[in-house]
């Protein structure tokens, strides 16, 4: 274990007056497991201590704020960051800290570390009543001066908030509210990544909320505010678009949270093929109608939104180059937004045919499970108010429907066996290299997939009923 390890070697450094703080001790308290170890030395040079460190645990060194002495051991089970001491001891050090939860220390020669991988402390250093305020759930700011420290910290509550489930005292939340502007000030990766750890949590859909009643999401995404200026009348939601981009939220959250019981028999698939951008996805559903305060036309006496998807899809993704997501991201990000109707006015077909299902899968690709939970979510919302509860029972159903066979598909790619190629076409019908051959290939293994078609001559049957078009 690479934490034996460490504590070997930080116990063989002499003289050096060393601590683990924060999150490390935060989380020990409530009996959470952790991979992040923060530890503190009162020593001029920490980055040389820290190569030393990373050369005999054979880890990387990663150097995460030269100005402020912050460095990164990344081992194969933990990140160890060690930082130079602020101020003359570690109370200087912990009144420079954020919050009462994070700002507790142990001394290293007060700690041990258990069989089971987790410490044990026998004495802590808690000046501004941490543990008091870890068993009250609580998270309440060290100083007045603390966001203009770093204004990251404003968003870094919230997270707290979502990931420990704690609430924010009284008067962080007022403080937070007359400096909220300051969020304005850090690199914008920061903010993402603040943002994206947020809404990974399992109900993020609250903290969405506290972080916008703060104002701190209006100066994120400022582009929310048409969104809460469009005219009520227009939709269904008694307080508006924003109220229906809030709960799209909730709903998918109520639909990730509860697979096993909604689609039982493809709950691990959907689980497993989602797990790594759940938060695009509710990142996506919070601003899938972003335009349609911009494209509303009233057309026999209804409101119509033409083209929002297009124009929202830009939208965002212009959000999103701004706050430096990658560009993967703001490409899966456009796709769901551009399609996010396309399952509704499928579902609406008299006869869905296999083929219809077929191009789906081929035209939205890997984004398929997340586009149908997207669309159900957002049908989700419209229950309360419409009181067309049949409508998401369809819908359901239809969801339920298109992710057993989009998971069928998808072992149908790699299980079916290849036809015919591009140079057989080629050879048997006299034809040159070019699209036609990609055209005619693409024909094929549609029909091989949804059944038409079993072996090479029907394969070339088919090339034949068809070359014609093509040519």
């Amino acid at each position: 274990m690479k934490l034996n390890e460490l504590i070997k070697i930080l116990e063989k450094l002499p003289d050096i007056p060393k601590y683990l703080v924060g999150g490390i001790v935060r989380d020990t308290i409530l009996n959470r497991d952790t991979k992040d170890i923060d530890i503190i030395l009162h020593v001029p040079d920490v980055k040389s201590v820290a190569k030393k460190i990373a050369d005999k645990l054979d880890a990387s060194l990663v150097v995460l704020d030269e100005d402020r002495h912050i460095y990164r051991v990344v081992s194969e089970d933990y990140n160890f960051d060690f930082t130079r001491m602020r101020g003359r001891d570690i109370y200087d050090d912990l009144s420079e800290r954020d919050f009462t939860v994070n700002s507790i220390a142990v001394e290293f020669g007060k700690c041990r570390l258990l069989n089971n991988g987790k410490f044990k402390f026998s004495e802590y250093i808690d000046p501004y009543d941490g543990i008091k305020d870890i068993k009250n759930k609580l998270i309440k700011h060290v100083s007045d001066n603390v966001f203009n420290d770093d204004p990251l910290r404003l968003l870094r509550a919230y997270r707290f908030i979502a990931e420990l489930g704690f609430k924010l005292d009284a008067r962080t939340e007022r403080l937070i509210k007359k400096q909220s502007r300051l969020i304005k000030l850090p690199a914008r990766e920061r903010v993402t990544y603040e943002l994206t750890k947020i809404l990974s949590v399992r109900d993020s859909s609250v903290v969405i909320i506290l972080l916008d009643n703060a104002g701190i999401l209006g100066r994120i995404f400022p582009e929310i505010k048409n969104i809460k200026s469009s005219p009520k009348k227009y939709y269904f939601h008694p307080k508006g678009l924003w109220q229906h981009a809030t709960q799209s939220v909730a709903a998918i959250e109520y639909l990730l949270n509860n697979l096993n019981k909604l689609f039982p028999k493809t709950s691990a698939r959907t689980k497993e093929h989602i797990k790594s951008r759940i938060q695009l996805l509710k990142l996506v559903a919070l601003l899938h109608d972003i335009s349609k305060p911009e494209t509303v036309k009233m057309i026999g006496g209804r409101p119509r939104f033409f083209d929002h998807e297009i124009k929202g899809a830009k939208k965002t993704s212009k959000i999103m180059a701004r706050l430096k997501y990658s560009n993967k991201s703001i490409a899966i990000a456009a796709k769901l937004i551009i399609n996010h109707m396309r399952p509704g006015n499928l579902s609406q077909l008299k006869k869905i045919t296999d083929r219809a299902i077929y191009r789906f899968f081929r035209d939205i690709g890997e984004e398929s499970a997340d586009l149908l939970l997207l669309s159900l979510a957002d049908r989700y919302t419209y229950i309360k108010y419409t009181g067309r509860v049949n409508d998401y029972i369809l819908h359901k159903k239809f969801v339920n429907m298109m992710l057993l066979r989009y998971f069928k598909y998808q072992s149908q790619q790699t299980v079916l066996p290849k036809l015919i190629d591009g140079n057989i076409i080629m050879k048997k019908f006299k034809l040159q290299p070019g699209p036609i051959i990609g055209r005619l290939l693409s024909i094929i293994r549609e029909n091989q997939i949804i059944g038409n078609i079993r072996n090479t001559e029907q394969a070339l049957e088919l090339v034949k009923k068809n070359i014609d078009k093509y040519l």
